[in-house]
């Protein structure tokens, strides 16, 4: 969704410095991986809605339906999203607590006809990207990370990424 709008989810220091490891290990194999990514506001993070740029948003509402962070995070394990541009990922296992958090933040959002339909409660699934435009397998990803068995944690902030203007605004901050 070009010029999209996003409320993602930033992970505590522990998981972050785990996911930015994994980046480095799959650029330092020459595998795609997000290190290269050179917007400053590149960081590890789990999105939990999307919604057109153009979109009306109540980001009032939407701060308050993420008001319960820090919420558990556990990363799971390696997944490859197929289509145009395939995107190697890490699951990240929901509990009820994210699950609930990210209803609020649909139900904040508003008109269903605004909101990426692919993060809709019945269809999202939670993740953190390694790399995009990934042709590679999970053999040759696992290979280069090594163990990335479920690592657990916490989000402990949650912000919203303006693609018109490329910038983020906090909505929750750390605790």
């Amino acid at each position: 969704m070009a010029g999209a709008q996003t409320v993602e989810l930033v992970l505590d220091t522990r998981l972050d410095a785990a996911v930015r490891s994994g980046w480095t290990r799959l650029q330092a194999h020459g595998l795609p991986s997000l290190a290269d990514h050179p917007h400053p506001t590149n960081r590890p993070h789990v999105t939990v809605a999307t919604c057109a740029a153009d979109t009306p948003v109540d980001w009032q509402r939407v701060a308050e339906a993420v008001s319960s962070l820090p919420v558990p995070v556990r990363l799971d394990r390696l997944h490859v999203f197929t289509g145009r541009r395939p995107v190697l990922v890490w699951l990240v296992r929901p509990d009820s607590v994210l699950e609930q958090l990210h209803l609020r933040v649909w139900r904040a959002l508003g008109e269903a006809s605004v909101r990426n339909p692919l993060y809709a409660p019945q269809r999202w699934v939670p993740h953190v990207s390694l790399a995009r435009g990934a042709h590679l397998g999970i053999g040759a990803a696992t290979a280069a990370l090594g163990t990335t068995g479920p690592l657990a944690g916490t989000a402990v902030a949650a912000r919203r990424y303006d693609g018109r203007t490329r910038t983020v605004h906090t909505l929750a901050p750390s605790r």
